[in-house]
């Protein structure tokens, strides 16, 4: 007691640790890490053999660098050269009992959530705290032969892996107790593919301060023309054949779609204040494509005026 010398430099800690987090909250700016799966195969690896495992890493640690720290690792302490798997499904793959592998996947970390939906004011970290799901996905054909790039012929397997204990945890690598593989169809995929430009529009809407570039990078892969499955593209074929699917699957289109037309909407006229006069026809062009994009959206019932 009596040391206000010291509780001073405490509450200045205090104080900036509570900016620093209000800072990345409302940049969104912090780096929570990637998420790798790592199966292994192989009876010099013991207790380990046959099991998978979600790793976690830095935000920084990409997949290569990842892949060969581990490989040498175990190479060095089991003293026997080990092979790379292919991204396959752990029933299709050909394994010979006498050598050893090692499989590593990237995968995204799926946001928990019922603790989303719990709190009253969601921030950016909630996004990545309790994390105990992970998801990859596969262009798939279910009539076998490579995947097809047309909107109607686009077909994904879906692999969700659940570790024993939610991260962040005491240790960087959990055991995955639960697989779960499911298969989408080409309007799932379509909606998927429209959901993901939602999220990236939104983000950039709400990057504080505005980054010009990342900005112009979104808006160019989803306003300019695309050969196969854009959203144009997307829009066009499954709304001129509404009635060969459910009328639940192409309503939830109808509003993805209308979400993706106002979010649009709002980064072209954000773009527009951030440019200056040498990207003026850049901006003109994304505006004549957007036009087309909200005409075809009206004629097709996505919104009700231009």
């Amino acid at each position: 007691t009596g040391n206000y010398q010291k509780l001073i430099s405490v509450g200045l800690d205090i104080s900036k640790f509570a900016e620093d987090a209000f800072h990345s909250n409302q940049t969104q700016g912090r780096m929570f890490g990637n998420y790798y799966r790592v199966g292994f195969y192989g009876k010099l690896f013991e207790e380990l053999d046959g099991k998978e495992y979600i790793y976690k890493v830095g935000a920084m640690t990409r997949l290569v660098d990842f892949t060969e720290r581990l490989f040498k690792q175990f190479q060095d302490q089991l003293g026997v050269t080990i092979q790379t798997l292919p991204n396959k499904v752990k029933e299709n793959l050909e394994i010979n009992p006498d050598e050893h592998y090692m499989q590593i996947i990237a995968v995204d970390a799926l946001p928990n959530v019922d603790r989303s939906k719990n709190k009253t004011k969601k921030v950016h970290i909630d996004k990545h705290v309790h994390i105990d799901q992970f998801v990859v996905e596969y262009p798939y054909n279910p009539n076998g032969g490579h995947p097809s790039e047309e909107v109607d012929e686009q077909w994904k397997q879906r692999i969700i892996y659940k570790t024993v204990r939610p991260f962040p945890y005491l240790v960087n690598r959990l055991y995955i107790h639960e697989v779960d593989i499911s298969v989408k169809g080409p309007l799932e995929c379509a909606c998927d593919l429209i959901t993901g430009r939602n999220i990236a529009l939104q983000k950039e809407l709400e990057t504080i301060p505005p980054n010009t570039k990342t900005l112009q990078i979104i808006l160019t892969g989803t306003i300019l023309p695309q050969v196969n499955a854009g959203p144009l593209a997307i829009l066009k074929y499954f709304l001129s054949r509404e009635e060969e699917y459910h009328h639940e699957e192409i309503h939830t289109l109808r509003e993805i779609l209308r979400e993706f037309v106002r979010l649009c909407d709002f980064a072209l006229r954000l773009n527009s204040r951030l440019i200056d006069e040498s990207q003026k026809e850049y901006q003109s062009v994304l505006n004549e494509q957007y036009a087309v994009l909200k005409q075809e959206a009206f004629n097709f019932s996505v919104i009700d005026s231009i």
